[in-house]
């Protein structure tokens, strides 16, 4: 069973999670399943949005955090991010800092 990426962004950076998304389901074969609540796969047409996060929350094991400036300034982020605590007894965080450039997402 595949092991599944929950991606956590704001609508302005929907385009970095989509390409984030593609990359890491290339470079891993297959070995991942990536939730992108802003795509048309992950949730299904008539699902309840909030309900279909929620259950990705709970069901990934590897998440990412996109902190954007625009981001950090956002509650639904941090909503998001302070759940990880709900589901899981112990989270890793490791904060990486990038720059605008996004090119090795191409």
């Amino acid at each position: 069973m595949p092991t599944q990426v929950f991606i956590s962004h704001v609508t302005e950076d929907a385009a970095v999670a989509a390409r984030l998304k593609r990359k890491m389901t290339e470079d891993f074969l297959g070995q991942l399943t990536v939730f992108l609540s802003s795509d048309n796969e992950s949730i299904a047409a008539g699902e309840e949005w909030l309900s279909s996060v929620s259950e990705a929350l709970r069901n990934s094991s590897i998440f990412v955090v996109l902190c954007s400036p625009i981001a950090i300034a956002r509650p639904w982020v941090n909503f998001e991010a302070l759940s990880l605590t709900t589901h899981r007894a112990y989270a890793d965080c490791t904060p990486e800092l990038r720059r605008r450039s996004t090119s090795s997402l191409r």
